[in-house]
């Protein structure tokens, strides 16, 4: 079973090209919530390392958002990390092919099976100069 599925979550996408779009952003269309689930929401993570400073590499700052996600998730009581993660809201200064890849390749392993729906927003300019940071809504048991 499934991450979100054993919490009685169920993804959506529609046939068609909707279902293409899923496939290439790592998402889902919908994701259905049972009512009754205890949900967590995060602050935004910047891709930021131990030391509190952005790489200059941009995948590894990708990287590095997603893992900082997991990371707040698990202390907050979310034992499966970002594989609970059923919304993200992902915010990029930048938008180019190879962000999108490096966001689709930290997307496929951080989500799991069950892929979140997911908006992202390209925006002018984010905190200490980051080019990415994420917000997410997770299930917990």
């Amino acid at each position: 079973m499934s991450n979100l599925s054993k919490f009685g979550l169920k993804t959506s996408n529609p046939a068609g090209i909707l279902t293409t779009s899923a496939a290439d952003y790592q998402i889902s269309q919908a994701v259905r919530i049972p009512a009754g689930k205890t949900t967590v929401e995060t602050s935004g993570q910047i891709g930021i390392d131990e030391e509190g400073k952005l790489p200059a590499d941009l995948k590894t700052e990708i990287f590095n958002a997603f893992k900082n996600v997991d990371t707040v998730l698990k202390n907050a009581g979310v034992a499966d990390g970002f594989k609970s993660v059923y919304h993200a809201i992902i915010y990029q200064t930048i938008f180019t092919e190879e962000s999108h890849g490096y966001v689709a390749d930290a997307a496929s392993i951080y989500f799991g099976e069950d892929k979140p729906t997911s908006t992202g927003v390209k925006v002018m300019e984010l905190s200490m100069g980051a080019r990415i940071e994420i917000e997410v809504r997770a299930v917990a048991e």
